[in-house]
């Protein structure tokens, strides 16, 4: 069976599912889809006379006039759709990644906006068991291994991918990292605060 003779079955086919659809609605008062397909209440009166393989061949003969050229893929909008569902997949993927290796709630809840109970129902289906209790104070030597790897890990655009880059190469879980930089960020903005004051008070 050549191409063609696929795309116009798959037209019929679709078409005849329209036109069933319309006559539903139309049995039940409602004409929404009917005007959507350019029928009017006499066509759809009619039609309702006729029986399934009537109303089928009426498809098929329509859908022979329909140009193939109805079917084509316009590329930009598909390649947009598909970027979009890879960005969705590579997201979701970072989520997991994230959740396994020790993110916590905050963590999450910054970098993919959710809640506590979608974080504990994605925890389960994961089988990833959150270990109880207070966070342990990690050691100098650790820290400085985290600085090390932040700072060398700079040319990294994507926040998320450039934490778990620091998580791959330390080996310590993303709730350690995430609290030692955020602290970092902290410090590193009140010295800006405090030079900028510095400066402001130097030129009155």
């Amino acid at each position: 069976m050549s191409a063609q003779i696929k795309c116009k079955n798959e037209l019929v086919r679709l078409f005849t599912s329209f036109l069933s659809y319309a006559l539903q609605d139309s049995r039940n008062g409602e004409l929404e889809l009917a005007d959507i397909l350019g029928l009017e209440t006499s066509d759809c009166k009619a039609l309702e006379s006729l029986s399934s393989d009537q109303v089928s061949a009426i498809a098929e003969k329509y859908a022979a006039f329909i140009p193939i050229d109805v079917l084509q893929i316009n590329k930009e909008l598909f390649s947009n759709i598909m970027k979009g569902v890879f960005r969705e997949r590579e997201r979701a993927e970072q989520l997991d990644e994230m959740i396994c290796r020790g993110a916590c709630n905050n963590m999450l809840k910054d970098f993919f906006g959710l809640r506590n109970k979608q974080i504990a129902n994605r925890k389960r289906i994961l089988s990833y068991e959150s270990t109880p209790g207070r966070h342990r104070i990690i050691s100098d030597r650790e820290q400085h291994a985290i600085y090390q790897c932040w700072l060398k890990s700079d040319e990294i655009e994507d926040l998320a991918e450039r934490y778990l880059h620091v998580a791959k190469n330390t080996g310590l879980e993303l709730k350690y990292i995430y609290s030692f930089v955020s602290t970092l960020d902290k410090s590193i903005q009140n010295i800006s605060s405090r030079h900028v004051a510095c400066e402001s008070m130097m030129m009155q």
